[in-house]
């Protein structure tokens, strides 16, 4: 599933997690890169030890999506088979092997936000028929 702005991929997986992909970042076929800015301006003097110290800080402190346009939820114990966004693409439902339908938040990916069990079947299929039916 893609967002309506074409910028953001949600891939649901056989091993119970959900991949969001930030399509900016990709540079390469399934390959996850984050645009960086060198480390050293020419213009400047080269940075001292403390300051190379606070950059590698900052660095370390960011998250996935930020370093790499790139998340990854929990494992859901469950392999999720079909995915649709809704709510103008606030929330994301998947289907999963033992009928769950699992719902996640934007921005909140590493679990699901709720969830209704009771589907006598796997949901291997979801559509989506307006921003408030599936």
């Amino acid at each position: 599933e893609v967002s309506s702005d074409g910028n953001t991929l949600f891939a649901s997986s056989a091993d119970g997690t959900l991949s969001v992909f930030d399509l900016r970042f990709v540079h390469r076929k399934n390959t996850p890169r984050s645009v960086t800015l060198p480390d050293v301006d020419p213009r400047k003097p080269p940075p001292t030890p403390r300051e190379r110290a606070n950059l590698h800080k900052q660095k370390s402190q960011q998250s996935s999506w930020d370093k790499f346009g790139y998340v990854q939820s929990d494992n859901q114990d469950d392999e999720l088979l079909s995915i649709v966004l809704i709510k103008q693409s606030k929330k994301l439902l998947c289907g999963t092997q033992q009928g769950i339908l699992a719902i996640f938040s934007y921005g909140t990916w590493g679990d699901i936000s709720d969830r209704f069990p009771g589907h006598p079947q796997s949901i291997d299929a979801l559509l989506r028929v307006d921003e408030d039916t599936v």
